[in-house]
């Protein structure tokens, strides 16, 4: 049922924020009952500012008002994900073409977990410069990523 509720929301928020300028880096719906979170995270290049956020926290809560995709009530967050934010799409990882990078790899894909300078990315792969030389990894196999600050 969440998932149904997070692709609901994500349908409905997507346009607003592309409109805006902005990009859904991720989306998360916590807590039960009154306790419950849908916290938004959203990317622009040259960064996020509090207005921003306030300024697309009352756009899209406006619209989830109107279309009530969530059962009963939550609190809304919008922000930006921070410098160590996840990397899942060849997008992100494009975004940090030339960072360090710390990949942990799906269960029995060798090695387990992948440190090194990204150097590019392409068509579902990335290559990363590790210590052990270079490494050319299939984006499927990426359980988790991010830049290594």
């Amino acid at each position: 049922m969440r998932s149904e509720i997070l692709e609901a929301v994500r349908a409905l928020i997507v346009p607003i924020l592309e409109r805006e300028g902005f990009e859904l880096v991720d989306l998360k719906l916590g807590g039960v009952g009154k306790g419950r979170v849908l916290r938004i995270f959203i990317h622009r290049p040259g960064g996020v500012s509090l207005d921003d956020c306030v300024r697309v926290s009352r756009m899209v809560e406006d619209r989830l008002d109107m279309e009530d995709p969530i059962p009963g009530p939550y609190t809304l967050e919008v922000s930006s994900p921070g410098l160590d934010r996840p990397l899942r799409t060849e997008k992100d990882f494009a975004r940090v073409v030339g960072e360090r990078v710390r990949l942990v790899m799906r269960a029995g894909v060798r090695p387990g977990v992948v440190v090194g300078k990204l150097v590019r990315t392409e068509k579902d792969r990335i290559t990363v410069e590790t210590e052990a030389g270079t490494l050319e990894v299939p984006l499927g196999d990426v359980a988790q990523g991010k830049v290594e600050v």
